[in-house]
C-alpha cells in the first residue's frame, strides 16, 4: 500500500494537472520535484495556483527532499 508520494514533474501545468488527478485517486501528494523547479517563475506559477504541497528541489543532494520523506515516513 502506498502512503504518500513525491510527484515529479517538468513544468508548472503538468505539476498541478498530475497532483489533482493524483489527489482525485486518493494518494497523498507528500511534495512536488522536477526539472520545473529550477525556474523560479514556474515555481512560482505552481505556487500561485497550489500552495498546499511543498516544491522541492531534487539538484544536488536533495537534503530537503529527503527530510520530507524522512519526517514523513516517521509518522
Amino acid at each position: 500500500a502506498c502512503r504518500g508520494l513525491i510527484l515529479s514533474a517538468d513544468s508548472a501545468l503538468a505539476a498541478l494537472w498530475g497532483t489533482d488527478r493524483l489527489r482525485q485517486l486518493g494518494y497523498q501528494v507528500l511534495a512536488v520535484s522536477g526539472k520545473f523547479t529550477s525556474s523560479p517563475l514556474m515555481m512560482r506559477e505552481y505556487h500561485d495556483n497550489d500552495s498546499n504541497i511543498p516544491v522541492v528541489s531534487s539538484v544536488g543532494k536533495a537534503e530537503e527532499l529527503s527530510a520530507r520523506v524522512r519526517t514523513f515516513l516517521k509518522k
